[in-house]
This record gives structure tokens, C-alpha cells and sequence, in this order.
């Protein structure tokens, strides 16, 4: 007959019990040692804690909260440093200065020559005579040429600078326009005023012919037109400059 052995566990169970009812009185949950404490959380609003956890973080770099996000998104808490490029200036200040004063200094010799033009040439009509009036309206035009044509591009050039970092626009596409409207009127006024010199010259030289009065009459109409055109062009160029300035 086989007898059987059994295995020894009543003292392993007895040990068991003991531990139980004795973690039972010292409030401690089964044999697991973790603490079941009675006492009350601490309040944390009034200061138990060293920091408020309803309070976000204060940013090491800031005096200021650093939390960015409303509560309950994944970036609320999250500390907040200044981005290295946050305050940076877009192009460069003192050259955007420079081409601004360029602007408006070449501006106010092409606006300033155009008027002073259109004034020189109602004193010319009135106190010289035709020869000497086509005289000098050649010297002018020969002594003016450069500068009105230099202020001009760098009008264009100075302004198409700073506009650079500007989106495309339908002002922008308009003073783009203008711009190379004011450049096309001057290159035909040019080649027009020196044509119409030539009638005159030839005009005072033959003033019998009638052909050569009527087409000197027709150029001086001509003349007159373009001037018009640019003078039309020019104050829209600044008109439209002012309002993408104030956009």
C-alpha cells in the first residue's frame, strides 16, 4: 500500500494568516506593502504643497506663466520659451531707411523739375522771341535730361526696393504699372521733343512755309499731350504709393 506524503504547507499557511491579521491591524492592504493612509489629502490651495499644481509653471526665463495652450490641451503646462528669432526685424532697418529717403528725395526732383518746367515754359512764351525760345528749350532739355532721367529710375528702383517683401497685390500690380507707364511716356516724349526741335529750327528758318507751321503746330500739340500723360501718371504713381504705404 502507497502511502502519500503531504506536502508541507500547513506551517507556510499559518505563517500566512499571521502576517494577514497582523498588516489587518497596522491598516495596510493585504500583504502588499503599500500604505493605505486615513489622513485627509493636503489642501492644495492652501499652500501644503510647495507648489500649486493648478498653477502653471513659471517660464525660467519670464517672470510670467509659461503654460501655452487652453487647459485640458497637450500643451497647456508646457514651459514656454522666447523663440531666438521671435523679435527679429525682417530686412534691414537702416537700409530700408537709405531707399526710403532715395524715394523721396529723387520723387521730389522728378515732381519738383516737371512743375518748375511747366512754369519755365510760360515765362519762355511770354519774354523770348520764337528763335531764341527754340534755343533754349534745347539747352533745357539737353541740361535736364540726365537728371530728370536719373530721378526718375531711382524713384522706380528705390520703390520696387522696398516693396520687396510685399505679397503681390492689385496696388502693387498697379504701381508696377504706372511705374512702367511714366518710363515708356518719357522715352516718346524724348525722341517727340527732339523732333518738334527740329520743326521749330526749320520754322524760323522758313517761316513763309505753312507745311512746316502746321507740322510744328501738330508737334507742339503732341508735345503738350505727353507732358499731360506724364504729369496724370506721376501724381497717380505717388497717390498709389500712399495708399500701399497706409495698407
Amino acid at each position: 500500500m502507497r502511502s502519500e506524503v503531504m506536502p508541507q504547507t500547513v506551517p507556510y499557511a499559518g505563517v500566512a494568516q499571521l502576517v494577514e491579521h497582523y498588516l489587518a491591524k497596522v491598516d495596510v492592504a493585504g500583504s502588499n506593502p503599500v500604505s493605505r493612509s486615513t489622513t485627509q489629502d493636503p489642501d492644495t490651495s492652501s499652500g501644503s504643497y510647495p507648489f500649486n499644481p493648478t498653477e502653471a509653471p513659471k517660464s525660467p526665463r519670464t517672470s510670467g506663466p509659461a503654460s501655452v495652450g487652453p487647459p485640458g490641451s497637450p500643451c497647456h503646462g508646457a514651459a514656454q520659451y522666447p523663440h531666438p528669432h521671435m523679435n527679429a526685424t525682417s530686412g534691414n532697418p537702416t537700409g530700408d531707411a537709405l531707399l526710403l529717403i532715395t524715394l523721396l528725395l529723387a520723387g521730389s526732383v522728378w515732381l519738383g523739375g516737371y512743375v518748375a518746367i511747366a512754369v519755365v515754359m510760360l515765362a519762355a512764351r511770354r519774354a523770348l522771341e520764337p528763335a531764341a525760345r527754340v534755343a533754349f528749350f534745347r539747352a533745357l532739355g539737353r541740361a535736364y535730361l540726365p537728371v530728370g532721367a536719373a530721378a526718375l529710375l531711382l524713384m522706380i528702383v528705390s520703390g520696387a526696393a522696398l516693396m520687396r517683401e510685399l505679397p503681390t497685390s492689385p496696388l502693387s500690380v498697379a504701381i508696377y504699372l504706372v511705374a512702367g507707364g511714366i518710363a515708356a511716356v518719357l522715352a516718346i516724349a524724348v525722341a517727340q521733343a527732339r523732333r518738334m526741335t527740329r520743326l521749330r529750327q526749320a520754322h524760323v528758318t522758313d517761316p513763309a512755309n505753312e507745311q512746316l507751321a502746321a507740322s510744328a503746330a501738330n508737334a507742339a500739340r503732341y508735345a503738350t499731350s505727353l507732358r499731360t500723360l506724364l504729369g496724370v501718371l506721376s501724381v497717380a504713381l505717388v497717390v498709389l504709393g500712399a495708399l500701399l504705404a497706409r495698407s
